[in-house]
């Protein structure tokens, strides 16, 4: 850590939660520091998008996040953010099998079922089916080669848990296909499981999860746009939004920031954007360093948030919502009871809920938010009997949504890191390289400020 009297102007590009969580810590670390944030977009969050309309809480992105990694749970704490979790006395979950929704089995732990009892009376899987996953325990332990999760997962627990359970599960997560993204750069602890014990029911079976009452999901009550406005007020600087930066240079033993508004000297710089664009930036600085982090692929979303009357609805029942496996062939990935999910979420007497679209194969970019509207409407009208005109309809179609961990991932994040050592104060954070959730991001922040002090 610098001295108190080692003053640096370290400038963030990207007011998203990763480069909030940067400037956060920086001002806490080192107060010495004068930080600038920049983003091109008029508002901070990022992907973290929440709208109030007429009463309801719509979130265009994430809508919570794990309770169990601290980071989120910790800044909400240390900024005064009220949190809720999710309704327990109501969060049961279906899956879309065959053109029939069947109850999401229990017991699953980390796409695994630790409990064999609830997948063995589940409709979901045929006897076939079932008798595979029991099989597991005497599957041969596989080599610790780099492998792509649906293919470890079939050789693991059979062609219809992994194409009916855990691929709609991964693509709730990480929207990409099982079957091009790193087994290792996404659920390494199963990887672990198999090496350390030859099966991963055996495993689990051998270390048992505690049960908890508590939610393993939590939201700011306001929504979780709250968190990053928190954040972004709690700088010493409020960011400066709307300024685009256009190229990274050096300049002795420091930057400039190229923006659309001039140059801005910096003695170190935090790259908080997705990778894409970083490369861009980093193209004059480094070609080999640009190439590796314009190859991360992103997947696109989109998500419809439809309000009703709930007299205008036929009994539904308490849920939070259902998966769409890929094996479905629909465009909708899930569909979430948001009123349902989490408290003040929508007007008394009206509910509101959420459908999402988006895999790493498809293309929604070009949709128009008409034809999101008429998709959600349809969905919900032949799996929930919902055929009611909505009170209100918030679309939202994110071209980048999700960075994709595709093989080699981890060994590319390597080589990034590696040359990023040779930068003098400079950093990168965000959802590309070590994890895309809200606690993951923060963390990533938090690494980039210490690098650059």
């Amino acid at each position: 850590m610098t001295s108190t009297t080692d003053a640096r102007r370290i400038v963030i590009i990207g007011a998203g939660i990763s480069g909030l969580a940067a400037g956060y810590r920086l001002a806490r670390r080192a107060p010495q520091h004068s930080i600038l944030l920049i983003d091109s977009h008029a508002e901070v969050g990022g992907k973290i998008r929440t709208r109030h309309l007429n009463g309801y809480t719509i979130e265009d992105g994430p809508d919570s996040f794990l309770g169990t990694k601290p980071q989120a749970v910790e800044l909400a704490h240390e900024l005064g953010v009220p949190l809720q979790g999710v309704n327990l006395d109501t969060r049961r979950t279906y899956v879309l099998g065959d053109g029939e929704l069947h109850d999401l089995p229990e017991g699953l732990s980390g796409l695994v079922p630790a409990k064999l009892g609830p997948l063995l009376r589940s409709a979901l899987l045929s006897p076939a089916g079932k008798a595979r996953v029991a099989a597991e325990w005497f599957v041969p332990r596989g080599s610790n080669e780099e492998t792509t999760l649906g293919a470890f997962m079939r050789r693991r627990m059979g062609r219809e848990v992994y194409e009916k359970l855990v691929e709609p599960l991964t693509a709730g997560i990480y929207g990409g296909n099982g079957d091009e993204i790193s087994l290792s750069a996404t659920f390494p602890q199963l990887l672990q499981l198999e090496q350390e014990h030859g099966s991963l029911l055996r495993g689990l079976r051998q270390r048992p999860r505690p049960r908890t009452a508590t939610s393993p999901f939590l939201t700011p009550v306001a929504g979780t746009a709250a968190l990053a406005g928190a954040v972004a007020g709690s700088l010493p600087r409020p960011p400066s939004l709307t300024t685009c930066a256009t190229a990274i240079s050096r300049r002795g033993g420091g930057w400039i920031v190229h923006t659309d508004r001039g140059e801005i000297l910096a003695d170190g710089v935090i790259l908080a954007v997705p990778a894409p664009v970083a490369g861009q930036l980093l193209a004059p600085v480094d070609a080999d360093l640009a190439a590796e982090l314009l190859a991360v692929r992103y997947a696109p979303a989109a998500t419809a948030s439809l309000g009703f009357r709930l007299d205008k609805l036929p009994p539904l029942g308490p849920f939070h919502g259902y998966l769409v496996p890929r094996r479905e062939r629909s465009p909708v990935m899930a569909v979430t009871w948001s009123s349902e999910k989490f408290d003040h979420r929508a007007p008394p007497g009206q509910t509101l809920l959420r459908v999402f679209f988006g895999r790493a194969d498809q293309s929604i970019a070009a949709m128009e938010w008409e034809g999101l509207e008429e998709l959600a409407r349809s969905e919900l009208r032949e799996r929930l009997g919902i055929a009611a005109t909505p009170d209100i309809v918030a679309t939202h179609v994110w071209n980048d949504a999700l960075p994709q961990y595709a093989l080699g991932h981890a060994a590319r994040v390597a080589r990034i890191r590696a040359r990023v050592e040779n930068l003098p104060r400079l950093s990168l954070a965000g959802a590309a390289y070590r994890g895309v959730g809200i606690p993951d991001c923060i963390q990533s922040g938090y690494d980039a400020a210490d690098h650059v002090t």
